[in-house]
């Protein structure tokens, strides 16, 4: 059913981060981002060199940002709420992906930059945080609003 896919995010909370991040590289754009939206609407978008091989996190992170694009990128809220549909839905548009969360993309207390994702492990969605030193391939995509 369509309204399976619908997802509902109250902003006015604000985002609660694990203690680990110490600070937001783009703070301040979830009133940018809608409230309600359905999944079948969110582009899984992959920088150009990601199609063919596995790329670092750094040149994602330059892109992004060249083009102004971490407003569009989902966060780390969307990705709860995601994950809270349950695994039929994630597996239904992710299957096979680790899907991340560019717009919340954080400075760790050791200094280094992490971004959150959501996978597939043993029949459950799980939300992990990958340091930009990850390989990112086609099957990495950064979710994003069209």
């Amino acid at each position: 059913m369509k309204t399976d896919y619908i997802i509902r995010i109250d902003r006015t909370e604000g985002t609660s981060f694990p203690y680990w991040i110490k600070e937001i590289m783009h703070p301040g754009l979830s009133s940018f981002r809608p409230d309600e939206y359905y999944l079948d609407t969110v582009e899984k978008w992959l920088h150009p060199d990601q199609k063919d091989h596995a790329i670092g996190g750094d040149p994602i992170f330059s892109k992004l940002e060249e083009d102004n694009a971490f407003v569009k990128c989902l966060d780390l809220d969307d990705l709860l709420a995601i994950q809270a549909k349950g695994i039929e839905i994630f597996l239904k548009f992710y299957s096979g992906m680790n899907v991340f969360g560019w717009g919340s993309v954080g400075k760790a207390l050791s200094g280094k930059l992490i971004v959150p994702s959501l996978v597939e492990d043993r029949s459950k969605v799980v939300l992990c945080w990958n340091w930009l030193n990850y390989y990112w391939n086609k099957y990495d995509p950064a979710l994003r609003f069209r």
